[in-house]
């Protein structure tokens, strides 16, 4: 319990240490440990270790990176695992899992009066272990400069069980377990994120296939807390610790825990297995049907089959339905987002003995008996790990195409089926409704007139969306109330009206409106919709950028535009030639620009996909006169100065054309805000928007904008090329007038640093949240026919690739736009060099390579996973 009590904020980086030990002064775990064979707590003094300076040398294991540990470090060395227990957060930033350690014991405590064998310092009045004073931590604790694996040693809940004292402190892993039902499908632990109460850790419980258990201590403050705890079977590594009698595992972190494979089912067999037909055939009206060897004839009965239909979408509220080739079962369970552990595709096994199957209201239903009100009750959620048992296997179940009438007269199996009706509609009078404000049933007809209900939930995402007109295919999942047969829809992606209705009405809009109509009705007429027709056009915006919301585009037809914004994220690109279907589409201004709102995304068809329209050259006073006019359209503004900022990202770059100024306005986190603004004359290509009252500009690239010069921060002649990186906050990003400082993988960039009144750049993937890390820092222009030789140097940490990499460009105006080539003589620090070692570059002529004006860039590129190695740069100099 000392272990698990408060949150860690992760650093990435790791302090210099080059801490050395003679060997002679170096004892073992084991040695220590002996002074626990007849004491429970003992104070290591010179006289027991031999000296007055005594050193373990030791690996950590775990560290308190993901929170789930809390002031402890375990490590181990050839003798034997321990830990110790510093009274200091985010340990894991000084002493990661793998480093190498030395731990002075003189003045330390071992002490197993809590149960685990550890180090500390000193012991309380109740015989407790006390924790190492911070102002202490590193008189006792050394970081050395190398890395060893941590490695797991593989054993079983009994070895444990067994001879604990062998295994208390140790890495281990535990293969073919499992957490028991209580706790699969719940949380690992309690964050209270809702309540703001203080998070609660829980003690979950494994078992292997021999029914061996052990308590997983889980803590609310964990980065994982609030996961949802796998299913299935499969290994757990992590260390082992006993709190008084209680023996128990700490998980590092969620990659500890590999859950993948088929639950524990004693002597299951195929002959355990019915078909869903079998079982749908045992149901009756108003009966409560008790699932055993006297209902079922077998000892043991499941059922195999894959999910069809998940709570995902809010449709089916508490329930799965799981289908196999003779028919379909619906499961009734007390739990919520099934479908992140069971999700439409996994194929499972049910265990059904002692489960209640019910067809009293109509759809064959499993559940756990019959409440007093004769309801089925819900399986419990710590039930439904064991009942519900996932495997690895997937299967993509294909809808029976069929017809209302087969699905009344089919009886119960055709229910709980994966059905697709080709060619239906909903009543004309629902058209242009939302599908549910609350649940209701909507009559659904085909061309032969035969009906049933769809039933629409107010929980379901889609409830708000508006009932298409026209008529097409239905795909969703058959039930029952009773006697009347009815289909859910599982999500809108399942319904696709683009016929006309059976009347000929509806279905396919002919009528083709402008642009420019729907603009005009809006400002003229105020029309607050769009007449019935559609609209064709090239998307003008690019969704790739970041620059606009995932649910709008841009949308111009020769010289009008309109942002168009739908009900979900879209998929469409720079350049695709859209068809859309606005009938009676909100019409309204949001900041003060026009748009269609809330449009289906399937309203839209992709056409193609080509040229977009052609700029208009415009000043931009006459952008100001007319904005209504010019708003989401594409314009040229020619010869015009930029100010207000080096990036884009800077904040609103002001554009001077000589007649009037309006801004370029650009997201922080949009893929060219760090790109630089180029001074003199230039060109814009841009689209026309506006915020409130304000007209201003949007541009899909920094290559939008032509002409000019990068050149933010002049050449080496004026020293800004040169540079020792001092004066700078650690860990703040580059940030140096005329240097570029760019993420284009992950969001790392190069930071600033100083060591040792020393001041320097870095970069490094290690702990990156990002599973890719790229990072460019580019310096300013270099004029090669004032100066060409270019120096450096360069220093690397904790080595597992060359993540370095440098160039030159002679045309640089964008970071992703430039030609380079590697400065490939550079002499650069790698794997033959100690940790944090300068190694110089050499003087690079710089036009063997290119001449004129030119950028150098740095390259840093790594995997949080495996290239993790720290680069250092240091003393750029021109001359």
């Amino acid at each position: 319990a000392l272990f698990i009590t408060s949150c860690v904020d992760n650093d990435f980086d790791e302090p210099e240490n080059t801490f050395m030990v003679d060997q002679s002064d170096v004892v073992t775990v084991e040695t220590v440990m002996n002074a626990l064979d007849t004491t429970s707590s003992f104070l290591l003094t010179d006289d027991f270790l031999g000296g007055e300076s005594k050193y373990l040398q030791v690996t950590a294991t775990a560290d308190d990176a993901s929170g789930n540990l809390f002031k402890v470090v375990f490590f181990e060395d050839e003798t034997g695992p321990l830990s110790i227990i510093p009274d200091r957060n985010e340990l894991n930033a000084e002493f990661p899992t793998g480093a190498v350690i030395y731990i002075k014991l003189n003045g330390l405590t071992i002490s197993n009066s809590g149960g685990t064998p550890q180090l500390g310092y000193g012991i309380d009045e109740d015989d407790q272990l006390l924790r190492i004073p911070d102002v202490l931590v590193n008189d006792f604790m050394f970081l050395t400069n190398e890395r060893k694996t941590a490695e797991a040693q593989v054993i079983t809940i009994a070895d444990f069980q067994e001879n604990e004292d062998l295994y208390l402190n140790r890495l281990v892993t535990f293969e073919n377990v499992e957490f028991t039902s209580e706790f699969a499908g719940g949380t690992y632990a309690i964050t209270n994120a809702d309540t703001g109460e203080t998070p609660e850790s829980i003690n979950a419980v494994i078992n292997d296939c021999d029914n061996n258990t052990l308590i997983v201590r889980n803590s609310g403050f964990s980065e994982f807390a609030n996961d949802v705890i796998p299913t299935l079977n499969g290994s757990l590594t992590g260390v082992l610790s006993k709190f008084g009698t209680d023996l128990q595992l700490f998980l590092r972190d969620k990659n500890d825990v590999v859950l993948n494979m088929p639950r524990c089912i004693d002597g299951l067999s195929e002959d355990d297995i019915l078909d869903i037909k079998q079982l749908v055939d045992l149901s009756a009206e108003d009966v409560f049907l008790l699932l055993n060897e006297s209902s079922t004839g077998r000892e043991l009965s499941y059922i195999r089959g894959t999910i069809v239909a998940d709570d995902e979408s809010g449709t089916f509220y508490k329930n799965l339905i799981v289908q196999d080739e003779t028919g379909g079962i619906k499961l009734s369970l007390d739990g919520q987002d099934l479908y992140k552990t069971y999700p439409i595709g996994a194929v499972v096994l049910v265990a059904l003995n002692g489960l209640t199957l019910e067809s009293s209201v109509g759809t064959p239903t499993i559940g756990d008996g019959q409440s007093s009100d004769n309801r089925l009750e819900r399986i419990e959620k710590g039930k439904i790990g064991s009942v519900l048992i996932g495997t690895t296997e997937t299967n993509n179940v294909e809808p029976l195409v069929t017809t209302i009438e087969n699905i009344i007269s089919g009886g119960q199996i055709m229910l709980n089926r994966l059905v697709t009706l080709p060619r239906v509609e909903l009543p004309g009078g629902e058209v242009g409704n939302p599908f549910a404000t609350e649940n209701r049933n909507i009559n659904l007809l085909d061309c032969d007139d035969e009906l049933m209900i769809f039933r629409s939930s107010e929980f379901a995402d889609f409830a708000g969306e508006l009932i298409p007109n026209g008529s097409g295919s239905f795909t969703g999942v058959t039930g029952s109330f009773f006697e009347e047969k009815q289909i859910l829809l599982r999500t809108l992606s399942d319904l696709n009206f683009d016929q006309v209705r059976c009347d000929g009405s509806g279905g396919e809009v002919t009528n083709e409106l402008t642009i420019e109509s729907i603009k005009q009705r809006y400002y003229d007429l105020g029309a607050d919709a769009a007449e019935t027709g559609f609209i064709t056009g090239s998307v003008i915006s690019d969704k790739n950028t970041g620059q606009l919301n995932s649910q709008n585009i841009v949308f111009q037809n020769g010289s009008h535009g309109i942002l168009v914004r739908f009900n979900g994220d879209h998929s469409f690109a720079l350049g695709d030639q859209l068809k859309i279907n606005v009938s009676g589409q909100e019409v309204s201004e949001f900041k003060g620009l026009l748009q269609v709102n809330n449009v289906p995304v399937f309203n839209a068809e992709k056409t193609g996909s080509g040229d977009l329209p052609a700029a208009k050259e415009i000043t931009i006073d006459e952008i100001l006169l007319d904005n209504n006019r010019y708003e989401s359209t594409r314009v040229l503004i020619k010869d015009a100065e930029l100010s207000g900022g080096s990036t884009y990202g800077a904040g609103n770059i002001t554009v001077d054309d000589g007649t009037e100024t309006i801004s370029i306005f650009t997201f922080n986190t949009t893929s060219y805000a760090n790109e630089p603004v180029p001074s003199g004359m230039v060109n814009v290509t841009a689209i026309v928007s506006q915020f409130e009252e304000t007209p201003q500009l949007m541009i899909n690239a920094a290559s939008d904008v032509s002409g000019g010069t990068i050149d933010p921060g002049g050449n080496g002649s004026d020293g800004q090329v040169n540079q020792t990186f001092e004066g700078f906050t650690d860990f703040d990003p580059v940030s140096i007038g005329g240097w570029l400082n760019v993420a284009t993988k992950g969001d790392r960039q190069w930071y600033t640093r100083s060591f040792d009144n020393n001041g320097f750049v870095e970069c490094e993937a290690f702990n990156d949240d990002n599973p890719a890390t790229e990072a460019w820092l580019v310096t300013p222009t270099i004029d090669t026919d004032d100066k060409s030789i270019f120096s450096f140097e360069t220093a690397i940490a904790f080595w597992q690739h060359q993540g370095l990499s440098v160039w030159i460009s002679q045309d640089f105006s964008a970071l992703n736009d430039a030609n380079w080539v590697s400065l490939d003589e550079a002499v650069l620090a790698d794997s033959g060099n100690e940790n944090y070692e300068y190694v110089a570059s050499g003087d690079i002529e710089l036009t063997d390579y290119l001449s004129g004006k030119v950028r150098i860039g740095f390259k840093y590129e790594g995997t949080a996973a495996q290239n993790t190695t720290k680069v250092r740069i240091d003393n750029v100099e021109l001359k």
